[in-house]
């Protein structure tokens, strides 16, 4: 997974993206870049850190910031899945992260 972020103002003003993985990154990829304009580096970690709790725990009561996310509620069952949906937004959260400490 390779993702470009362009930020302003410490949000994400634009967001482009590379997957070279199977369908669920592909999609998990796609639900990033449609939610993830103006979102800040600490609304994204908080987004992935939901993320992952719902595909570790209860998918029902999980408390998702962005409602496109509940299409990975059937890959809850299938921990050796979980990374192929986790992957992208680790990127974009790195990304961020990396643009934050250069200026």
């Amino acid at each position: 997974v390779s993702v470009d972020v362009t930020l302003r103002g410490g949000r994400v003003r634009a967001l482009a993206h590379r997957v070279r993985g199977c369908l669920l990154c592909e999609a998990s990829a796609a639900v990033l870049a449609a939610n993830a304009a103006g979102a800040t580096g600490a609304e994204l970690e908080r987004t992935a850190a939901a993320l992952q709790a719902a595909l570790e725990g209860d998918f029902a009561g999980a408390d998702l910031p962005w409602p496109d996310l509940a299409m990975f509620a059937p890959v809850a069952g299938f921990r050796s899945r979980h990374r192929c949906v986790t992957l992208p937004m680790e990127a974009v959260v790195a990304a961020v992260a990396a643009a934050g400490r250069d200026g």
